[in-house]
């Protein structure tokens, strides 16, 4: 019988803040534990520009932080035993720290080079 895959959409927030980014291990008993990543808002489906802007998770995050959508990448496939990932990446720029910052911490460009990311977003940023 074959296993029904369940469908994760993933929009991964680049945060950019004086040439630092903000990245998290990821803890939880699931896929990819260990491995690092950037905020991640995880949604019922992929996020358009104008959905993510009104997301909730998001208003959490840039509360009062003026913030520059720099780009918006195509959406991206995996597909893992079990799970069929989507999403989308959003490099943001921000002029202040964010308050809300939920863990992350922020890593210049060359320590983001020694970090262990999942496929999903290692394939990003190689383009």
């Amino acid at each position: 019988k074959a296993l029904e895959k369940r469908s994760r959409f993933f929009n991964y927030l680049i945060v950019e803040y004086k040439n630092k980014f903000y990245v998290k291990k990821r803890i939880a008993k699931d896929i990819w534990q260990n491995l690092h990543e950037f905020l991640l808002i995880e949604t019922k489906s992929v996020l358009s520009e104008k959905q993510l802007l009104c997301n909730t998770e998001f208003g959490y995050f840039f509360e009062n932080i003026p913030f520059e959508l720099k780009n918006m990448s195509e959406v991206s496939k995996q597909i893992l035993s079990h799970q069929v990932i989507r999403g989308r990446f959003f490099h943001i720029e921000i002029k202040v720290p964010l308050k809300n910052d939920s863990g992350y911490q922020l890593i210049t460009a060359r320590q983001l080079q020694m970090l262990a990311f999942p496929k999903f977003i290692t394939a990003y940023l190689k383009d």
